[in-house]
């Protein structure tokens, strides 16, 4: 487990990434990924624990505080969330939840106004524009303040290894300009561009 010192622990809020190890799939009530020694480590174990079920997609669902009850007289333990590749919420004692290999895990915390996301950002999402949308909700929905948002890009593909064709990389440059290397033949002999992910979101 990896804390993410720039959300700082006493401002109330933890931040976290782990490995797989010790997570279990496809556990009762339809979470994805599941790992309660860790919940009860983090002192989340009685969290409402909100699941989306990602698509490579722009979706961004808000949990506002006023909606938090009524979730759970649903279901006391969480909810899933189907095509859905960002979260955020204003509410208290709610673990947000994102599963990642290559694509990255993006964070974002307002500790003025108590707001919290996260965002799954893999090469759809992030020509999308998954986190401006983000950041454009937090602010229109939950009253985050645009100069008080921190955001933490967490581990995912580096420049070295994100290899994409030509079609990929036409809509990163329309969209947002150049973050590629020069292209290059691989060893099919196709033309290749090495995506830096990090730079684009």
């Amino acid at each position: 487990m990896k804390y993410l010192d720039i959300f700082e622990k006493e401002e109330g809020v933890r931040a976290f990434f782990t490995t797989k190890y010790g997570a279990v799939e496809g556990t009762p009530g339809g979470t994805i990924f599941n790992n309660e020694p860790l919940f009860e480590e983090m002192g989340a174990a009685n969290a409402f624990k909100v699941w989306p079920r990602q698509v490579h997609g722009t979706n961004i669902e808000v949990i506002k505080s006023s909606d938090l009850q009524r979730l759970k007289e649903i279901n006391p333990e969480g909810i899933v969330l189907p095509n859905t590749d960002g979260i955020m919420t204003d509410a208290k004692g709610v673990l947000l939840t994102s599963v990642h290999a290559d694509c990255l895990p993006v964070y974002f915390y307002d500790a003025k106004n108590g707001v919290i996301g996260l965002v799954h950002a893999g090469w759809r999402g992030t020509v999308g524009g998954i986190v401006p949308q983000a950041i454009r909700r937090m602010i229109a929905v939950l009253g985050a303040g645009r100069d008080h948002i921190k955001i933490y890009i967490g581990p995912g593909i580096s420049k070295c290894c994100c290899e994409v064709g030509p079609e990929v990389a036409s809509q990163f440059l329309l969209e947002w300009g150049s973050s590629f290397s020069e292209p290059a033949a691989n060893e099919s002999g196709e033309e290749k561009y090495m995506l830096d992910m990090k730079t684009a979101v």
